[in-house]
């Protein structure tokens, strides 16, 4: 009897973890979000995102508005919006080179990892990072 409830119960969470729905690039187009430069999110920051537009707030506050072009499901470009925000040297830098390349890697659970890369006027700078959906 022991061996019949194990058996079925282990063929119970069997079903349960294929059933479980695997996320993609496409879930995390759009929500609320914490971006990290680590996986633990000490010190996220949140992002509210739309299909175009997104907004980033700091740990203290402070907010940042980018616009958002998807080039595919699993790469976007963000600029900083001038309409929203005095942009600063760095920003203006950004924009005139193209802006921010964002490409995600392979979803666990509701954490993407994604690679950012960031072209200056003397060099390009790849930050790595994650994003976690939470709404």
């Amino acid at each position: 009897m022991k061996h019949s409830i194990l058996a079925f119960s282990i063929l119970l969470a069997a079903i349960w973890l294929s059933c479980e729905k695997k996320m993609s690039c496409t879930d995390f187009k759009t929500g609320t979000f914490l971006i990290a430069n680590d996986s633990t999110f000490a010190n996220a920051q949140k992002v509210i995102r739309t299909e175009n537009l997104q907004q980033q707030i700091s740990p203290k506050g402070d907010t940042l508005f980018a616009k958002v072009k998807w080039l595919n499901d699993c790469s976007y470009i963000l600029t900083f919006d001038k309409s929203k925000m005095h942009l600063n040297s760095f920003q203006i830098n950004v924009n005139s080179k193209g802006g921010i390349l964002v490409e995600y890697g392979q979803p666990t659970g509701n954490v993407m990892p994604y690679l950012a890369v960031i072209k200056g006027k003397t060099k390009t700078q790849t930050i790595p990072g994650y994003i976690k959906k939470i709404n």
